[in-house]
């Protein structure tokens, strides 16, 4: 998940789902959710206390199992984890669910109909879609998400980036993750430049090329990068000294070497980098360390 959104502690219950059980209850949602041995969080405490939050997970997680998310009037947390019988249509579900604010999917269900079908879910903040047959298309719906503030799409192969402008419409945005994919050159990706709240974008394992990097310096309200994994090279990153307000950097795994020292050196604003020992060289580490003072350089191996 994005800069990743919030954790829920939730509370188990074991109950046992009766064949043909029709859902109408609050009640009879969380006997749903926990005989498909899903987890619940209760938004109050008290006598009150009403489900906020719903973890689902494994084999059991059917499309009718989602269904009973519909009775839980106060849900705004959802997240679907490993659920190999879940379909498109079964996510579908989450788009009637009102009050929704934070959705991660992984999986099967992950589709450009299920994309499509939460676009119309005007009220979520913090999207996560991982894995599945997501394409640009299904990223595409997602700009008429207005309100959403934090977007990560994972593991998508299909996920070429080519759409990635639309989200320009989305002027809430401010995280941006999109990684283990093949971006390349990220044409287009300039027109971000409009998203004065998006200051966040990680890309890790996401192929982006010195010819993305300069794409990405069009962003000068970035503040922090991650392109870990990426095949950019020391004049890609060279490039980077353009993005006068970043202040957290990650190029671990990179085609960086010990070139790339002088240039990091220089980049005084930096609070956080981290880079890899492999790439730079221990002197380069130690190099690093004494040019930013006021910076956390994290060196691995």
């Amino acid at each position: 998940m994005i800069a990743s959104p919030t954790r829920y502690c939730v509370a188990i219950l074991g109950l046992v789902l009766a064949a043909g059980l029709g859902f109408g209850t609050e009640e009879d949602g969380i006997k749903a959710v926990t005989a498909a041995g899903g987890k619940v969080t209760y938004e109050k405490a008290g006598k009150n206390k009403s489900v906020g939050g719903v973890t689902l997970a494994g084999p059991k997680v059917t499309d009718a199992v989602m269904k009973s998310l519909l009775e839980f009037p106060a849900l705004t947390r959802v997240e679907v984890k490993n659920a190999p019988k879940l379909t498109a249509d079964g996510a579908t579900v989450l788009a009637k669910v009102k009050k929704l604010q934070v959705v991660d999917l992984s999986g099967p269900c992950v589709s450009d109909a299920a994309a499509k079908s939460l676009s119309s879910a005007a009220t979520i903040t913090e999207l996560t879609l991982n894995g599945g047959s997501l394409t640009d298309e299904g990223v595409k719906d997602l700009a008429a998400l207005t309100k959403l503030e934090a977007l990560a799409v994972t593991q998508n192969k299909k996920v070429k980036g080519t759409t990635v402008p639309a989200l320009v419409a989305v002027k809430s945005l401010k995280y941006l993750t999109i990684g283990d994919c093949a971006l390349g050159d990220l044409e287009g990706w300039a027109a971000l430049k409009a998203l004065g709240k998006l200051t966040s974008i990680a890309l890790p394992q996401a192929g982006v090329t010195d010819a993305g990097v300069k794409e990405l310096i069009k962003l000068t309200q970035l503040t922090a990068l991650n392109l870990d994994g990426s095949p950019i090279t020391d004049a890609g990153l060279s490039e980077l000294k353009a993005l006068r307000s970043l202040d957290k950097l990650s190029v671990v795994g990179t085609k960086i070497t010990e070139k790339s020292v002088a240039t990091l050196s220089a980049m005084k604003k930096l609070t956080s980098l981290t880079v890899s020992e492999k790439q730079i060289g221990k002197a380069g580490g130690d190099t690093l360390k004494k040019a930013l003072p006021n910076c956390d350089v994290n060196v691995l191996p």
